[in-house]
């Protein structure tokens, strides 16, 4: 299979290492906007690697497209692939605004395009297997649900200036994989923000901490809490409560969390560096399920729908953290229809 990378950057280099090293890949094309940039990435990858330009990358026709890019181009960049007719999969957001997403939505829909959206939570070993046993009443009712997202590192400047703050940036993939490993919608969502210490924040509209109460479409509530740095590590983890059982996802001996209880388990390794060691699992068995998708042996397990969804979570978020009430979170069907 011949695949292609669309960026250079930190996730364009996870995509291209994960393709890279993947049996079925004959080939890997990764073109970025800086020539530099892209021939470093591929010269660390070897000889099954070359280095393009963007418009090179298209004509070669790859079986298989990766976009990687920074989130303005995302939509440009997703409409040359589905007018060539190439499987992709688009790190998320699909679009900088929701108009625009809506319009990439429909695009891909009218197409009957193979698209799959990088929201690699729901590959996640520990959220298959979470989603799993909900799935089978393993857990008997489900009573509560607690989720931690504390990125390591806090966003640069340059970064937090387009990101799109952290709702739509850091928060979307909590929402999603909530989302996904209950099967439930979010009906209505209360959201606030600070700031303690990265005050250029501020100037973005952006926060530095956040809590979020969701309401799932079966009554159950579910609380987030996020941070953009945290001295120990990258952590990330779901907890569910249930009548019959408890699980959690993420806790391991690389959770950055110290265990202050005399009694509390010693095995101490270190902890999440970032989320390319927390989410390696998860990558890895992204990029397998997108080449078997590109190959139509598979269905996306993360559509275009999909995303809007999740999406509209996160501006809901963003609406409650400025009223200072619970808003209600709308439907992809309500732009979109069936």
């Amino acid at each position: 299979m011949r695949a292609a990378v669309l960026g250079a950057g930190r996730i364009g280099r996870v995509h291209s290492q994960q393709l890279a090293s993947d049996p079925r890949v004959d080939s890997l094309v990764v073109a970025d906007t800086d020539p530099l940039r892209a021939q470093a990435l591929v010269d660390d990858l070897g000889p099954v690697a070359r280095a393009a330009t963007v418009d090179e990358l298209f004509a070669s026709r790859p079986d298989a497209i990766v976009i990687g890019a920074p989130t303005p181009v995302h939509g440009v960049l997703l409409g040359r692939c589905v007018d060539l007719g190439i499987p992709t999969l688009c790190e998320k957001p699909l679009a900088k605004t929701l108009e625009e997403t809506i319009e990439m939505v429909k695009l891909v829909e009218n197409a009957n395009a193979v698209v799959q959206v990088g929201l690699m939570r729901r590959f996640e070993p520990g959220n298959i297997r979470l989603r799993s046993m909900i799935e089978e009443e393993a857990l008997g009712t489900v009573l509560f649900i607690r989720a931690a997202s504390h990125d390591m590192e806090a966003p640069g400047a340059e970064y937090a200036a387009s990101s799109g703050g952290i709702f739509r940036d850091q928060l979307i993939h909590d929402f999603d994989a909530i989302r996904w490993v209950t099967q439930q919608e979010v009906r209505r969502i209360h959201a606030t923000g600070s700031i303690r210490t990265l005050e250029y924040l501020e100037a973005f509209g952006d926060s530095e901490v956040a809590a979020v109460v969701m309401e799932m479409s079966d009554g159950v509530l579910a609380v987030v809490g996020a941070t953009r740095q945290d001295g120990r590590g990258e952590d990330y983890r779901i907890e569910v409560v249930g009548t019959k059982d408890s699980a959690a996802t993420g806790t391991n001996e690389h959770t950055p969390l110290l265990p202050l209880d005399a009694t509390a388990h010693t095995l101490i390794g270190k902890p999440y560096d970032g989320p390319t060691m927390r989410f390696s699992a998860a990558y890895a068995a992204q990029t397998a399920h997108f080449l078997s998708v590109a190959a139509g042996e598979a269905e996306s397990r993360c559509s275009a729908r999909d995303a809007l969804a999740s999406v509209l979570v996160s501006l809901a978020a963003e609406r409650s953290s400025l009223s200072g009430k619970f808003e209600p979170v709308q439907s992809p069907y309500e732009f979109l229809g069936t």
